[in-house]
């Protein structure tokens, strides 16, 4: 295999610098695959619970409903900021949605919310 001098054998994934956007749109597909892994361990605990009458610890339930409330948090407000920059066409707002004040804001919401949220279900 012929490869040209001074191009890199391996690419060091290290030094790619992704745009804030692009690290908000693979949160929010992230996010999505844990929702669905949360709700076929809510199913899978379920199902032990209420045909094996197998108990597990509470940590463990609160473990997954931290993880799942999280995630919706951030899927759901990631979600929103990605159907107002695909829909709408007046290119001021677009420009506004994109900016990095507008992700830092939604940053401090979800980090607002996941306090809030982390309080309520562990001090339960």
């Amino acid at each position: 295999m012929f490869i040209p001098d001074g191009r890199p054998r391996n690419l060091d994934i290290s030094r790619f610098h992704f745009p804030l956007n692009a690290v908000i749109s693979g949160l929010h597909r992230i996010t999505g695959v844990m929702l669905l892994l949360c709700l076929l361990a809510y199913l899978s605990i379920w199902n032990l619970q209420f045909i094996a009458h197998f108990d597990l610890p509470d940590s463990l339930l609160q473990t997954l409903h931290s993880i799942f409330w999280l995630s919706l948090g951030f899927h759901w407000l990631s979600g929103i900021r990605h159907l107002l920059a695909e829909h709408l066409a007046d290119s001021r707002f677009y420009v506004k949605i994109n900016q990095a004040v507008s992700v830092y804001g939604l940053l401090l919401i979800w980090t607002i919310y996941s306090y809030l949220l982390l309080g309520v279900i562990w001090n339960a």
